[in-house]
């Protein structure tokens, strides 16, 4: 049976991100698994960052789905019981859960665009005051955090800025100093390390809560990626995903849609990084979804040194604006994924183009180059995590 479900990934990608702009825009914008987020206005590394988590978490989640679909089918006798013990499954993944993991997505996009704007205004409010919604499904360790104030920069919001577990709903506002009475705060630290000791909290640490998600930038930390729960199994799974688990054409019938040739140029180097648009201080190209890609000067010259690079300056421009695959993963090994693999196929060769996703930082162009055209080097970039 198949080990992975295309369908399935993009469904669960599109409900979380949903979810998480629903929460950081504050209102249901549409979101579509290919369009991703919108660059435009909004922080940049930041959402990258996020958005890989969801592309990371839905993959994992399909592979933990169908890996269990599998084994439910190894112990059926009949078709009737495999039926009934897949519905019921199915129930508990995309029902159960997948609301829970939605819930989840809006109070962390809520709570990671309120961590940055308060951030951004802790000259004007430098205290942040924990509350708690006030009803009765408040848990009774997070009412006792209600009303508790510290400092912004006190380590201690590192472990208590909610969300504090599955379907928290408590929030933080801001405060300015005519506010609080600092002779409280040192009563108001020992409550907060109270809480820490209790069952609550490291009931919740284990289950991979206890963290800022606005501050690391994940919704779903590394122990509630679905991948981590299967025995024997890593994130060497989610880098060995294949085209044919997307139901992709092969390389060669992939490459028989291309309609044109790859471009080739004489334009100077130097006048091509002078027109790219500056994006906080950093050169950048945009990419099919308005993502920044920076190209830091000191690469971009190193590596127009090579005549080819230089000749392939726009066939580079084009993959990222009009890529026709787009692939997350991470080097042969590793258990991280951190690259963006834009792939586009011309009628005579096929243009590589390698971004690195640094948490807190803005994406960037490593390399670019036409592919050689073996079945490893195929198998090299066309893997992972298919986001486009």
């Amino acid at each position: 049976m198949n080990r992975f479900d295309r369908s399935l990934y993009e469904y669960t990608a599109n409900v979380l991100a949903k979810g998480f702009k629903s929460g950081w825009d504050g209102d249901h914008r549409q979101v579509n698994l290919a369009d991703g987020f919108e660059y435009d206005t909004d922080d940049p590394a930041l959402l990258t960052a996020f958005e890989q988590n969801i592309f990371r978490f839905s993959a994992a989640k399909t592979l933990a789905q169908v890996q269990e679909i599998n084994a439910l089918f190894r112990a059926s006798e009949t078709f009737e019981s495999f039926l009934e013990s897949v519905s019921k499954k199915f129930d508990v993944f995309n029902k159960t859960w997948l609301e829970t993991e939605y819930n989840t997505a809006i109070l962390t996009g809520e709570a990671a665009a309120t961590y940055h704007r308060l951030l951004a205004k802790s000259d004007i409010f430098p205290y942040w005051e924990y509350r708690t919604v006030q009803d009765e499904h408040v848990r009774p360790e997070h009412q006792k955090l209600h009303g508790l104030i510290l400092p912004f920069d006190d380590p201690r919001w590192d472990q208590l800025f909610p969300p504090n577990g599955w379907n928290c709903r408590c929030f933080v506002v801001p405060r300015m100093a005519s506010e609080v009475n600092e002779s409280k705060i040192s009563s108001m630290r020992k409550r907060a390390d109270q809480y820490f000791k209790s069952k609550e909290f490291k009931s919740n640490e284990a289950q991979g809560w206890g963290v800022n998600r606005g501050k690391v930038s994940e919704i779903f930390t590394a122990n509630q990626q679905y991948v981590y729960k299967q025995p024997g199994k890593s994130a060497k799974l989610l880098n060995s995903l294949a085209p044919s688990d997307y139901e992709l054409p092969s390389y060669s019938n992939a490459k028989k849609v291309a309609t044109e040739a790859l471009p080739t140029d004489d334009v100077n180097p130097s006048d091509f990084y002078d027109a790219l648009e500056v994006n906080e201080g950093k050169s950048v190209l945009k990419d099919y979804n308005d993502r920044p890609m920076a190209l830091p000067a000191t690469d971009f010259e190193f590596q127009t040194q090579s005549t080819e690079k230089a000749a392939h300056l726009e066939a580079m421009s084009q993959t990222l604006q009009t890529p026709d695959e787009v692939w997350i993963n991470g080097d042969k090994g590793s258990k991280d994924i951190n690259n963006f693999i834009y792939i586009k196929y011309y009628q005579d060769q096929t243009m590589i183009v390698v971004g690195g996703i640094n948490k807190g930082q803005a994406s960037q162009v490593n390399t670019w180059f036409t592919l050689t055209e073996t079945k490893e080097e195929i198998a090299k970039y066309r893997r992972g995590i298919l986001i486009r």
